[in-house]
């Protein structure tokens, strides 16, 4: 993952169909559903990047129900889709868990 390169997650659908928020992180700064939280240290970007290297692209097939939760991830040059009923691949779900944890 380059040094100033983007990462992305945006969420759609759910009970409301406007999803459960957004992570965005651009430099080191992170920003959560359109608001800034807080600058990453060395060793997270460092964690990031690291799992970044294992990504690779994914769509996932899993059955939607009227509820379900639509996720989109950029991150490494990479693109993942899935909903809330898929299993993620498990670089991905390292990936996606890591991320989330930051805020």
């Amino acid at each position: 993952m380059a040094e100033n390169e983007t990462i992305e997650l945006t969420t759609d659908g759910g009970m409301t169909g406007r999803g459960i928020g957004s992570v965005r992180i651009e430099g080191a700064k992170l920003t959560v559903s359109g608001r800034f939280v807080r600058d990453l240290s060395a060793a997270e970007l460092k964690m990031l990047n690291r799992l970044a290297s294992s990504l690779e692209d994914f769509e996932g097939g899993g059955r939607r129900a009227p509820d379900a939760v639509r996720y989109r991830l950029r991150a490494g040059g990479h693109t993942l889709t899935w909903t809330d009923a898929d299993s993620l691949p498990r670089p991905a779900q390292a990936f996606f868990d890591a991320l989330w944890n930051l805020m």
